[in-house]
């Protein structure tokens, strides 16, 4: 009896990491297509236009994801992210807003203890921050969603189907997420690599445990997105893998900082976890 119960859940694991494999393949290599195309036609000079196309990826990644949940999970895509009954719209928005105060903290730290210079964009006109902020939204949510769909529901619903600890899924998400950033101008362009790498390590980690702390992704989710606009949208920082037209550009961040920060505010989320569980 206990072999018979094992069996489906290692059979499982070893399928859906089968898929997860795929799907990687198939967004790296099509996706790397895409972009280059859509590059092709559009110059990269024109910041919008280079924006919208990086993220031309990501709907195929949420496409794929999609699929696999259809005809392979065969569950409704709100299963494959939460345990509950319904988006958990409060730790969605708590995540959001303790990253928003982590990246003012960030912000402000930045400039008046470690000087860090911020520059206002005077000729970028109110037009063209509205347009970009009109990208953004959308964009950023396909791109954070398809993200933490890959890295984070994938792995919480595998952990849910096997007898591996949560933590060690927790690990061998991190890893993965460390490679898929691997590219970023953020560590190839550091004089500090190891700490940015040991920075999407820990993202990578701490983020996974939120998600099982939530019983979801709704609160790596809303930080995730709440990051990556502000970063896009409000202060962006020289070296930064994201082009855009924010309103401020800082020089490059402090990795220490980031990384002292990301552990506080991951802190947080953990922390109020199991109050925000209550209520599914």
């Amino acid at each position: 009896m206990m072999k018979d119960e094992i069996l489906p859940h290692g059979t499982s694991t070893a399928r859906n990491l089968l898929y997860f494999t795929l799907i990687v393949v198939i967004w790296i290599t099509a996706g790397s297509f895409i972009t280059a195309a859509l590059f092709s036609l559009v110059s990269k000079e024109n910041i919008l236009f280079s924006y919208a196309i990086r993220h031309a990826n990501f709907f195929l990644l949420l496409f794929l994801i999609i699929l696999f949940i259809h005809k392979i999970e065969r569950i409704p895509l709100l299963s494959f992210m939460t345990e509950r009954a319904r988006f958990n719209l409060g730790g969605f928005l708590f995540g959001g807003a303790v990253l928003l105060a982590s990246q003012i903290i960030q912000t402000t730290a930045s400039v008046f203890i470690l000087d860090t210079p911020l520059t206002f964009h005077r000729e970028t006109t109110g037009t063209v921050h509205l347009m970009m902020i009109a990208l953004a939204l959308p964009l950023t949510t396909v791109q954070c969603l398809s993200e933490e769909l890959l890295f984070r529901s994938f792995f919480f619903n595998l952990a849910k189907k096997s007898a591996v600890s949560p933590h060690i899924v927790s690990l061998f998400s991190a890893a993965l997420f460390t490679l898929a950033h691997t590219t970023n101008t953020e560590l190839t362009g550091s004089g500090q690599p190891f700490f940015v790498l040991l920075y999407y390590f820990l993202s990578g980690l701490f983020y996974m445990e939120v998600v099982f702390a939530y019983g979801g992704i709704e609160a790596a989710l809303g930080s995730h997105i709440m990051n990556n606009l502000f970063i896009t949208t409000i202060v962006n920082y020289e070296g930064s893998s994201i082009h855009s037209y924010p309103f401020f550009t800082s020089g490059r961040t402090d990795i220490l900082l980031d990384l002292t920060l990301l552990i506080l505010s991951s802190a947080v989320l953990l922390l109020f976890s199991h109050r925000k569980r209550r209520h599914p």
